[in-house]
């Protein structure tokens, strides 16, 4: 039986701004950075039981958050689902 080791926490940083208009941007921004780090998992055979969003908004404000996944996984729509979670929590 053939375990994927754990990574602790994988982080993903994104410099957004808190301007709706951007709002379909930073959509992608965030896809193209799950689906990155998902790859990064993958070929390392690695799963991740939780993901952090660090953000730079544009007034230069980091914050950051951190999610506890259901699973760990490597997989990319599980990991932008929680990653959504956290934008919306970080953008009000």
């Amino acid at each position: 039986d053939h375990k994927e080791p754990e990574n602790e926490e994988s982080t993903i940083s994104i410099t957004l701004s808190k301007a709706s208009h951007e709002t379909a941007t930073s959509e992608d921004l965030i896809k193209q950075a799950c689906e990155e780090l998902s790859k990064s998992l993958q070929s390392a055979k690695q799963i991740c039981k939780q993901v952090k969003l660090s953000v730079k908004f544009a007034d230069y404000k980091p914050q950051s958050k951190s999610k506890k996944l259901p699973k760990a996984t490597n997989d990319p729509l599980k990991i932008e689902a929680a990653v959504q979670r956290l934008q919306t929590v970080l953008q009000k």
